[in-house]
């Protein structure tokens, strides 16, 4: 059972896949989606993908989809991941295009095989944490054009066989 409340004081019990709400004026909206088990956010560089501007929490739970979410949410500015445990293996264009995301959290990517464009186009983003890329196999592009970027930790890249323009275009590094 799926419950969002959508922060005008209306609610959806049930809802599973696609959804949408229409609000009766404009203003900033805190949704909560409750759900056991989560399958994520989807704006792949379309739809409302300009609106969202924070993620306060994931909460506890499992985010099944990784790929794309957030891809081309240009106003997103912080991310609280909470609790969350991530059992995907691909995170392909995740925050890609996320222009004004400046940090983000320590994500378990643990068992992540790609890490293709995650951050690509992140050109505010100025620090990034340890993350575990040890099986991590394609890198491809994963920081490309992050220009705030001035130092980054040491990866463990050890089964990787694509880093071919991770750092492209970071001109702070």
């Amino acid at each position: 059972v799926v419950k969002i409340e959508w922060g005008d004081g209306t609610n959806s019990i049930g809802v599973n896949g696609d959804n949408t709400h229409v609000y009766a004026s404009s203003g900033v909206y805190t949704v909560k989606i409750e759900s056991k088990i989560f399958g994520g956010l989807y704006f792949n560089n379309g739809g409302d993908k300009a609106k969202i501007t924070k993620i306060v929490t994931y909460g506890q739970g499992v985010s099944r989809l990784n790929i794309s979410s957030f891809f081309g949410c240009l106003s997103l500015l912080s991310i609280d991941i909470g609790d969350i445990v991530s059992n995907g293996t691909d995170a392909s264009n995740q925050y890609r295009g996320c222009t004004a995301l400046t940090t983000v959290p320590l994500f378990n990517l643990s068992k992540c095989t790609s890490t293709r464009s995650m951050f690509a186009l992140c050109s505010s983003l100025t620090t990034v944490p340890l993350f575990d890329l040890s099986s991590v196999t394609d890198a491809y592009a994963m920081f490309h054009q992050c220009n705030g970027l001035t130092t980054v930790p040491l990866f463990n890249l050890s089964n990787c066989t694509n880093t071919q323009s991770m750092f492209y275009q970071c001109t702070g590094l």
